[in-house]
Formats: structure tokens, C-alpha cells, sequence
């Protein structure tokens, strides 16, 4: 099981509303800015991965995009 979040993650206190998730969490970054470097430490601390801003997924035998969609015209480009 897999859990995907699809940005904005900025919060060095949001890491513990993820630690005791009984499942692999991906996640990408989103237009807002945060300390990046110390949440890929401490997300991966407890197996979480970080995505930077698109992830080309494998998960369960399928191929999954994850990314923060803010420009429509690039999110139908990936889509396509």
C-alpha cells in the first residue's frame, strides 16, 4: 500500500502526522517554499520518499506520475 501526496508540504511539523502511516509515502514538492533539504532527512527517517517536483513511480505493477499540478497546459503534456 501506498500513500501519495501531491505537494505543499512546507511544514517541519507536519513529518509526524506521516511517521505512523502503515504504508510507503511519495511525495513531491509544491510552489510553496519550505526548508526541502531537512524534510527529505527527516521524511526519510521512517522509509518516506521524496519526489522532488515529479515522480515517476512504480507501485504495485503500475506506472504512476505524481506531481503538483499548477499549470494546466504541462499537466495535460505529462497526461498525454
Amino acid at each position: 500500500m501506498a500513500v501519495l501526496h501531491g505537494g505543499d508540504i512546507v511544514s517541519l511539523f507536519a513529518v509526524r502526522l506521516f511517521k505512523d502511516l502503515d504504508a510507503k509515502l511519495y511525495f513531491v514538492f509544491g510552489n510553496d517554499r519550505g526548508d526541502k533539504s531537512l524534510l527529505i532527512e527527516w521524511f526519510g527517517d521512517f522509509g518516506a520518499e521524496a519526489c522532488g517536483i515529479i515522480g515517476d513511480l512504480m507501485i504495485e505493477d503500475r506506472h504512476v506520475a505524481l506531481l503538483y499540478g499548477i499549470n494546466e497546459a504541462e499537466v495535460r503534456a505529462i497526461v498525454a
